[in-house]
């Protein structure tokens, strides 16, 4: 008899998730900032992908200006900022009287970016002013724990937090990096126009009138997804981009 009471119970549950399963549109937009300053490409001798995180160093590069030395002088490299738009749609899942839940979501979207480059000789004296801007066409899939402090029939406000996996394809622009070839020499290395990442995802979620959910999000860096090598490249390492952004979304 217990065993048929807690079948039942788990069965009117999982029905009831079902039954608050909604779908949803929105756009979104907001700014975003990345480090100026990029550690150089990992890349082995054969076409394994590879995983890398990105370190807490690199996530603080992307709010303020940095120095660093080089032969001769200074170089003085600004953070690039800029901002993100996007639409994306998905499906959210509430249940235990839509204080629980999660939700999954597609989006494509366009960011842009610009920064500089400034190198002070020993002298003081400016030897070049470099100024670097990118576009980028973005895709993402995301997935988020969903909480809600107060929920009603017609108001909830809560909080999320997930993952998401981005794609980015570099309409414009270009970057390089300086890398060792077997001389030991230094050279310029262009990677791919195609770059995978991987963020944590939180925010303020509120939802009003049943219908009209507006959000504000921070996403954050957690790693980079690499393959190739330094003769060929198939994905190469993203700026380390980090977005604070609002959107809205209407839920059905």
């Amino acid at each position: 008899m217990k065993k048929k009471l807690l079948s039942l119970a788990v069965a009117s549950l999982v029905c009831g998730s079902v039954a608050e399963a909604r779908f949803y549109v929105g756009v979104e937009g907001g700014y975003t900032s990345a480090s100026g300053i990029l550690d150089p490409l990992k890349f082995g001798e054969s076409n394994k992908i590879n995983f890398n995180t990105i370190p807490a160093s690199e996530i603080k590069n992307a709010f303020k200006s940095m120095k660093r030395n080089v032969q001769n002088g200074v170089l003085e490299v600004d953070p690039y900022k800029g901002y993100s738009i996007g639409v994306n749609f998905g499906s959210e899942h509430l249940f235990l009287r839509d204080y629980l839940g999660f939700r999954w979501g597609a989006s494509v979207g366009y960011s842009n970016m610009s920064g500089k480059y400034i190198s002070v000789d020993n002298s003081g004296d400016i030897g070049a002013k470099i100024e670097g801007k990118y576009s980028f066409l973005d895709t993402g899939l995301s997935l988020d724990l969903m909480t809600n402090f107060y929920s009603s029939q017609s108001f909830a406000i809560g909080i999320f937090g997930g993952a998401e996996l981005d794609y980015h394809y570099m309409l414009t622009g270009k970057y390089e990096h300086k890398i060792w070839d077997e001389e030991g020499d230094m050279k310029n290395q262009v990677p791919s126009r195609h770059s995978l990442d991987l963020s944590g995802r939180v925010g303020i979620t509120t939802l009003i009138a049943s219908h009209h959910r507006i959000d504000l999000t921070a996403k954050l860096p957690i790693g980079s997804i690499t393959a190739g090598k330094a003769s060929n490249i198939k994905l190469g390492e993203p700026l380390v981009r980090i977005t604070f952004s609002a959107g809205y979304k209407f839920v059905f």
